[in-house]
């Protein structure tokens, strides 16, 4: 068996840790484990914001003239235990939750975002990315369709986040 410094096992240590215990999840199974069966009906159920209200959204991103509008959401758990000479000292979870809504015109881009999801603050913040591409052009949003992705990378079935601290622990000791 090679040995390794403190200070090198702890940073690999580390880094194992966070790789083992942070993951970008979907936003359904964050709440209550079920996949639904549409994209759309995930955003409404998780977070009440309907097909409708993302629709307008982007024509009131589009409202200056912009030519393209999109909006991001993201709903991120990150989860770190750190132990030290056998004993647990720190456990934390980290919640990152908004929308970033991105308007093109051109050769102009407006990017604003929000960690707010109420309507209210997502207009706010498509009248801001509109300012910032505004052009004279006028565009309709696109018919907002569902798709299905052809290749399901992660199992959304069982997220890690959704594994109990206790589990987590005997992973970080193993």
């Amino acid at each position: 068996m090679t040995e390794i410094g403190r200070r090198d096992f702890l940073k690999v240590s580390a880094l194992g840790t966070v790789a083992a215990t942070s993951s970008p999840l979907w936003y359904d199974l964050l709440f209550s484990g079920n996949v639904p069966p549409a994209s759309a009906a995930l955003f409404e159920h998780n977070f009440g914001i309907t097909k409708e209200d993302m629709g307008k959204i982007l024509e009131i991103a589009l409202s200056k003239g912009g030519d393209f509008s999109e909006l991001f959401f993201e709903y991120r758990i990150a989860n770190s235990i750190q132990m030290e000479d056998d004993i647990i000292k720190e456990t934390s979870e980290n919640i990152s939750l908004g929308v970033g809504i991105r308007v093109l015109s051109g050769e102009k881009t407006g990017y604003g975002y929000t960690n707010d999801l109420s309507f209210d603050k997502m207009k706010k913040t498509a009248l801001t990315a509109a300012a910032i591409a505004a052009s004279s052009s006028t565009h309709r949003v696109a018919n907002l369709k569902e798709q299905k992705p052809t290749l399901q990378v992660y199992d959304l079935n069982s997220p890690f986040v959704s594994t109990k601290l206790t589990k987590k622990l005997d992973l970080v000791k193993e």
